[in-house]
């Protein structure tokens, strides 16, 4: 590795980012993360591997008390569309896609 970068003249520095703030959310977020996944494995803990995503995605799409928003919706700035959205078509993807007028969505709501 060393000689690499020297050939590429590039300058190896070791640092360690530290933000106490930060390392807290994280580990408030992994405790609320486990705590999903392991509610899901009560009857069979080894298919830990498939129910991964599953909570990931539950995580990810679930409104937060402190922003009101979820996870998804502040990286991506709309809200997820879940997979039976698209199966059944829902109003919020006919909006998407500019399929229904304007009229007929103020009456929905």
């Amino acid at each position: 590795m060393l000689d690499m970068a020297e050939s590429f003249k590039f300058k190896l520095l070791q640092s360690t980012p530290y933000y106490a703030q930060a390392n807290g959310q994280a580990e408030s977020s992994n405790k609320v993360i486990i705590n999903i996944i392991r509610k899901m494995l009560e009857k069979n803990p080894k298919q830990w591997h498939e129910k991964l995503s599953e909570t990931l995605w539950a995580y990810r799409t679930s409104k937060r008390d402190a922003t009101g928003m979820t996870p998804y919706a502040l990286t991506y700035r709309h809200d997820a569309i879940l997979p039976m959205e698209i199966a059944v078509q829902s109003l919020k993807i006919a909006q998407q896609h500019n399929l229904v007028e304007k009229t007929t969505l103020k009456q929905c709501y």
